[in-house]
Formats: structure tokens, sequence, C-alpha cells
């Protein structure tokens, strides 16, 4: 895992009751019952996130993705960050063919945020 210090590149200066909205919906989206990415979750910090699907071809209506060949299969995003409150890690992970982003990429989402969460320098110990 490599650790570097980023350079801000510009601020998103949006209203902050709409930014709010969006930000609690990444939340629900990986802690919510319901989230496309609850398999992003762990147990003792919140992390926030989106999943994704992206179509790689045109799915006959009676066949499904996991019924083609291989490189015809669709590709399975994540991206988020953690903590929520005090973010220290971003991740983006796209699995090529892999499939869906909650059942693919958000699992392997999780284990990036552990990881990343437990180690470091500066990791886990605030700002």
């Amino acid at each position: 895992m490599e650790q570097f210090k980023p350079t801000v590149l510009g601020r998103f200066s949006g209203q902050g009751r709409n930014l709010q909205l969006v930000r609690s919906g990444l939340v629900e989206a990986v802690n919510g019952r319901r989230g496309t990415g609850r398999r992003a979750r762990l147990k003792n910090i919140t992390v926030a996130g989106k999943t994704g699907t992206a179509q790689v071809a045109r799915l006959p209506s009676e066949g499904s993705n996991t019924e083609r060949a291989h490189h015809l299969q669709h590709h399975a995003w994540f991206i988020g960050w953690g903590p929520v409150d005090d973010p220290e890690v971003a991740v983006a992970v796209l699995v090529e063919h892999g499939g869906g982003g909650g059942s693919v990429a958000a699992p392997a989402a999780a284990v990036v945020f552990r990881a990343a969460l437990r180690s470091g320098p500066n990791l886990g110990e605030g700002k």
C-alpha cells in the first residue's frame, strides 16, 4: 500500500444543504440496511461510498451477466472514504469484468479500508 501527501487541486463550493444530502446518501449506501455498498461496512469505523456497475455489452433480456463470456461481463466499481467525519482514506476499486459493484467491489473496498485504517504513521490518529 502506497502512502502519499495529496495535493488539493480545487474545492467544491456547493451549497451546504445539498452537499449534506449527498453525503448522507453515501453514508446510507454503506451503512443502511438496504444499501448497495453494505459489504464495505466496517464494525467500528463509519465509512461512506457508492457502488457502480459499468455495462460492457448489451445484455439480452433473458440472459444474465454471469452467463456471458468473461470479456463481456460488467465491470464492478466502489468508491468511498473513511472515517466519514474525519477522512483519512479514500478508496476506489475497479474489478474489470467482475459483475456488480455491491457484490464484488464493495467487499474488496472493505479489505482495503481495514488494512489502511490500522496501518501507517498518521492513519487512525486523527488530524
